[in-house]
């Protein structure tokens, strides 16, 4: 029978297991705050995008009132010239042109600033994406550092993880239909 001074580890066995609990669930709980951070990361730059399209959206929609609001007024100012001297049907035969003078370039404009709002929004959108990637790649970094420093603090071995080789998806698929020929070919006899 063998005594205590003859285990492996000295350490009280409750010990044992907070260490071996924390060299595997340390990583973990490290992990998920580094994604928590990631995710804010990700949450602020949406918010801040989706605040962004909204104050272009809303500017898109007053200047499309107000411009709605001027086409009718000058629409309704050349209803009120129209000679009263006329006679009714012809009247009302200016009147309809021009009102479908008017729907046509309501039309004309809301198509324009529709087109014009969307290129604003994507505009607002592209400046700030390219800062989060900014941003997201020294978080990134920032993490990897820290994985690395607590995997020392915590005794864990050191390695570095490598994708097993592999051939591309397009080859992948296409192996199959290949025809493939052995590699040692017969020597061939071609006239010259």
């Amino acid at each position: 029978m063998t005594g205590p001074l003859e285990w492996l580890s000295q350490a009280p066995l409750e010990n044992r297991k907070a260490d071996k609990l924390i060299f595997f669930s340390a990583p973990i709980a490290i992990r998920g705050i580094q994604m928590a951070e990631r995710d804010l990361l990700r949450a602020a730059f949406s918010a801040e995008v989706a605040e962004r399209k909204r104050a272009v959206s809303a500017q898109f929609a007053a200047l499309l009132a107000a411009a709605e609001q001027q086409i009718i007024a000058h629409v309704q100012g050349k209803i009120a010239l129209i000679d009263r001297a006329l006679s009714p049907a012809a009247r009302q035969s200016a009147i309809e042109q021009l009102i479908a003078e008017q729907s046509a370039a309501l039309l004309q404009l809301r198509q324009d600033i529709k087109q014009q709002r969307r290129q604003a929004r994507r505009a607002a959108g592209a400046g700030l994406h390219r800062k989060f990637r900014k941003r997201r790649r020294v978080l990134v970094a920032r993490h990897a550092v820290e994985r690395e420093e607590t995997r020392e603090y915590f005794g864990a071995p050191y390695y570095i993880w490598q994708r097993p080789p592999r051939a591309f998806p397009a080859i992948r698929r296409m192996l199959p239909y290949l025809n493939l020929r052995p590699t040692l070919r017969p020597n061939i006899m071609r006239p010259r």
